[in-house]
């Protein structure tokens, strides 16, 4: 929410910019944050910021395809593209969770313990 509130920002605020407001409030945010205060835990430990971290991968590689796929399309209002390439990226993300990285992190942890049992074997 952070984040999305400093994306609509303005990209100056007299003369100070607005990524390094968002960057200074982050630092003494985790400077000072206690993972006993309750602000901190409202902040960081909600459902939605966890879910969001859970996807962060997936949509660290979704969001450029999802870019490159919306930019054919002329929308021309700021806001409404920045919604669509959110939502559309969050889609994709929790797809690809779902679909290829879970399955894949079971299938590593078959190998592994399968890996583990020849070592044993031979050891």
């Amino acid at each position: 929410m952070i984040i999305l509130f400093f994306a609509l920002l303005p990209n100056r605020i007299k003369g100070f910019c607005s990524y390094h407001l968002f960057s200074l409030i982050s630092f003494f945010l985790i400077l000072f944050g206690d993972a006993n205060n309750n602000l901190f835990k409202f902040i960081f430990l909600n459902r939605p910021i966890l879910f969001l971290g859970t996807l962060s991968f997936g949509i660290y590689l979704c969001h450029p395809l999802v870019i490159e796929l919306v930019r054919g399309y002329s929308i021309a209002n700021p806001y409404l593209l920045l919604f669509v390439v959110m939502f559309t990226s969050i889609f994709f993300s929790v797809l690809t969770y779902n679909f290829i990285e879970k399955p894949g992190m079971r299938m590593g942890k078959i190998f592994y313990m399968k890996m583990i049992q020849v070592k044993n074997a031979f050891c």
